[in-house]
């Protein structure tokens, strides 16, 4: 796993990592840094950098506010591994996505539970899974077609 953190100063692996460690190997999670104060988030610049540093056949684009059911991970990577599919949005059509906004002890008891979703679905907003949030592909097929557009200046519609 690759995180990379665009901003003006390292919060992840001050705040978020260590909470991580706890509860997982950490030893194949890989952070990068890059230091920034535009307030543009070139998100589709950031994928590519991602993508260019992944050593791996199946890519998963992961919002970092998005909780899915594990089971959402395994079947797309499944379905990208065994070539049936090149990109996968592994969410139903409709209100699928649920975006994190609770505070840090309802993460540690979602944690503590053994990643319970009854802990946070409460807690979520839920929002329309149209666009964004989260993409699982091939990274074979992305790099042929391409790479993301960075055209895209911004976030939401990339």
């Amino acid at each position: 796993m690759i995180v990379k953190e665009v901003s003006d100063r390292e919060r992840f692996k001050f705040k978020a990592f260590p909470e991580i460690s706890k509860f997982c190997n950490t030893d194949n999670l890989k952070y990068v840094f890059e230091k920034s104060v535009d307030t543009l988030f070139h998100k589709t610049r950031i994928l590519n950098d991602l993508i260019m540093l992944s050593e791996t056949s199946v890519i998963c684009s992961h919002d970092v506010d998005v909780i899915l059911p594990i089971s959402s991970h395994q079947n797309s990577y499944k379905l990208i591994k065994s070539n049936q599919l090149d990109v996968i949005y592994p969410y139903g059509c409709g209100i699928w996505q649920h975006q994190v906004d609770y505070p840090i002890e309802v993460f540690r008891e979602f944690l503590v539970s053994g990643f319970d979703m009854n802990v946070i679905h409460p807690r979520c907003n839920s929002q329309s899974s149209t666009i964004g949030w989260t993409q699982f592909y091939s990274k074979d097929a992305v790099l042929k077609g391409g790479l993301w557009n960075e055209n895209f200046l911004s976030w939401g519609a990339e």
